[in-house]
């Protein structure tokens, strides 16, 4: 029954996000993991749609390196992202080498982790920037339908503006397909923290990762 169940929500999910819903965007994410001794080399690749229409694409690729002889599930991670949006002057790139530190503490029927990442962005413009994006995410030991729920806020800081720009909130949940496949499907609310107005974009992903 579980089973059918999980494969009834998989295909809803790939309908949902094959189409655009109301005020929804769509995004795809795949990555590739592969170890090497104490090292995780990521690849990885997102789009994302509105409508038939690619608007935005990343791609990106990292080391990851697990601290657990000194602490447990405290992981380092060098990234370099490549993001290209979409105007009506064609695409625009923008590089985004990263730092990040995660740890994850495990409680009782409960997963939280903890992640900041500094970025340091090189537009088109040739325009530079950089920025911190704080995290916390709660994941639930407690499957339901063999799917995992979760939910996430992470706080961006500009320091040029030397304010927070944004703010980004997950809801959704992780399941393995029967191949252990990990994937995630999630409600994501991206806030943009102007001053005068605040602006909400929503979306809807599927992340899927090997």
């Amino acid at each position: 029954m579980k089973n059918k169940v999980q494969k009834f929500i998989f295909s809803l999910i790939i309908i949902i996000t094959s189409n655009e819903i109301y005020a929804f965007k769509n995004n795809e994410k795949i990555q590739f993991t592969t170890k090497n001794n104490n090292l995780n080399f990521v690849i990885a690749s997102e789009n994302r749609f509105k409508s038939d229409d690619i608007y935005y694409r990343q791609y990106e690729i990292g080391i990851n390196y697990p601290f657990n002889f000194l602490i447990e599930d405290l992981n380092l991670n060098f990234n370099l992202k490549y993001a290209y949006t979409k105007s009506n002057n064609g695409w625009s790139l923008e590089k985004r080498p990263h730092i990040q530190i995660s740890k994850i503490f495990s409680i009782p029927n409960t997963y939280i982790e903890l992640r900041t990442r500094h970025e340091y962005r090189l537009k088109s413009n040739n325009q530079e920037t950089a920025r911190n994006r704080m995290r916390i995410k709660v994941i639930s030991k407690n499957k339901i339908f063999n799917m995992n729920p979760f939910v996430s806020n992470e706080l961006y800081y500009d320091f040029d503006e030397k304010e927070l720009t944004t703010n980004r909130l997950e809801v959704g949940a992780n399941f393995l397909l029967k191949n252990k496949t990990e994937t995630s499907f999630y409600y994501k609310l991206v806030t943009d923290l102007d001053d005068s107005s605040w602006e909400h974009n929503h979306s809807l992903t599927l992340a899927i990762s090997f």
